[in-house]
């Protein structure tokens, strides 16, 4: 048996963007699918922020995670950020039950969870292109249409 674990903080950071993008996939009573697409167009800016925020949240969950290691990696973050703690407030957390007491598994990031969020974000790219978007120019009406939304598309992480 592994004593790894997924974040579950992660993997429901990844559901919940999930949710909002399976929303922007499904027609529904009220809306058509396509009516859905796009409003999804019109608000990328802000699914693309909050997909960033996601994968941010991976890129940096090793560095996040070493403060549950000991008291001293705590101490020694803090120290280099210039907060100070009193020591009997470090001495405290130690003695109650020693600091590693919960620290029964290993948390480890859920990247099959990301990955696949990853494809649903650019696989709803890719629909939209598809389905929405009129890629012919028209100069006389000074339209210039993007030609595809490569620009928004992610890559896949590697899980090593």
């Amino acid at each position: 048996m592994s004593n790894e674990r997924p974040s579950v903080y992660l993997q429901e950071k990844c559901s919940t963007i999930s949710a909002a993008l399976d929303f922007f996939c499904q027609g529904s009573a009220h809306f058509s699918i396509n009516e859905k697409k796009l409003t999804f167009l019109a608000q990328i800016d802000f699914w693309e922020w909050e997909l960033e925020t996601v994968i941010y949240s991976f890129d940096n969950f090793k560095e996040r995670s070493a403060a549950w290691d000991s008291i001293t990696t705590i101490r020694d973050r803090l120290s280099k950020l210039g907060i100070i703690v009193r020591e009997n407030v470090f001495s405290k957390a130690e003695d109650k039950r020693g600091w590693n007491w919960f620290k029964r598994s290993t948390v480890v990031e859920p990247w099959d969870d990301l990955n696949r969020l990853i494809d649903k974000w650019n696989t709803l790219l890719e629909n939209c292109e598809k389905k929405l978007l009129d890629n012919s120019i028209n100069p006389e009406w000074g339209i210039e249409a993007l030609p595809d939304l490569s620009k928004y598309k992610k890559k896949r992480r590697d899980i090593s």
